[in-house]
C-alpha cells in the first residue's frame, strides 16, 4: 500500500541526519473542513475532496519530493534538501493549487481549502514530532495558512 511505502520511504531520509545541515522539511497539510464537507455532500464526495487533493498535489511534486496520506484528512509531504524559506514558499504553493480546485457534484461544486504545517531540521522522527505541534497552531489559526515550526536539531 501506498503508507507503508512512504514510510519505508520516510524511514529511509536518514541520510539528511548527522551533520547539522537542515536539508529535511516536512509539510503536513491538513484538508480544512472536510467534517462540514462529508456532512454537507457525503463520505463519497469527502473521499473524493481527499482524491482530487491528493491528485493534484501529487501532479505538483518536484522530483525528489515526495506526498503521503498520513491521517483521515491529512498528507505530508517531504522536501529533501530545503530550507525554511523553500519549504514554507512550497506549502503556500500547495495552498493555491489546491484552492484552485472545484470538484463537481451532481448540483453544486466543491471547493476545497488546506492549512499547513512546516518542520525543516536534521533528524526526520524530530522534525515530524515538531510538526505535529506545529499543526495544532494551524488548526487554531484558520484555514489556508502556513505556520511554520522552530528550526529542529538534535
Amino acid at each position: 500500500p501506498p503508507n507503508r511505502r512512504a514510510r519505508a520511504r520516510f524511514s529511509g531520509e536518514r541520510r539528511y541526519q548527522g551533520d547539522g545541515n537542515p536539508r529535511l522539511a516536512l509539510v503536513w497539510i491538513d484538508v480544512d473542513r472536510l467534517d462540514a464537507i462529508n456532512e454537507a455532500h457525503g463520505r463519497t464526495a469527502g473521499d473524493a475532496v481527499l482524491a482530487g487533493i491528493a491528485g493534484a498535489l501529487g501532479d505538483s511534486l518536484h522530483d525528489e519530493e515526495f506526498l503521503a496520506r498520513f491521517d483521515d484528512e491529512e498528507f505530508i509531504v517531504v522536501l529533501p534538501g530545503y530550507e525554511i524559506g523553500g519549504a514554507k514558499r512550497r506549502a503556500q504553493e500547495f495552498i493555491e493549487i489546491v484552492g484552485e480546485l472545484s470538484l463537481p457534484r451532481p448540483h453544486d461544486a466543491v471547493h476545497p481549502a488546506i492549512s499547513c504545517s512546516v518542520a525543516v531540521g536534521d533528524l526526520p522522527l524530530v522534525v515530524l514530532d515538531r510538526l505535529r505541534e506545529a499543526l495544532e497552531r494551524t488548526r487554531q489559526s484558520g484555514a489556508g495558512r502556513v505556520i511554520v515550526a522552530d528550526y529542529v536539531t538534535q
